[in-house]
């Protein structure tokens, strides 16, 4: 496990947020996410990236990993 240091986009108590992306060999599908990673997702866009999401479709999976 990797630890990155950033600068979030909104404020938050949490500190720590776990990018569900970092393997890249695991090809992530929304269809198989559980609630937990859904959350995880969603925060981690909302917070790291600036992306407000819901996580509908593939597409919006697709924009939450990093740049």
């Amino acid at each position: 496990m990797y630890t990155y240091v950033f600068v979030k986009k909104s404020p938050t108590f949490q500190m720590k947020f776990e990018n569900i992306f970092a393997n890249l060999r695991d090809d992530k599908k929304l269809s198989k996410l559980d609630i937990q990673e859904r959350q995880k997702v969603i925060d981690y866009c909302k917070y790291r990236l600036g992306i407000d999401t819901t996580l509908e479709t593939q597409d919006d999976l697709e924009r939450c990993k990093a740049p």
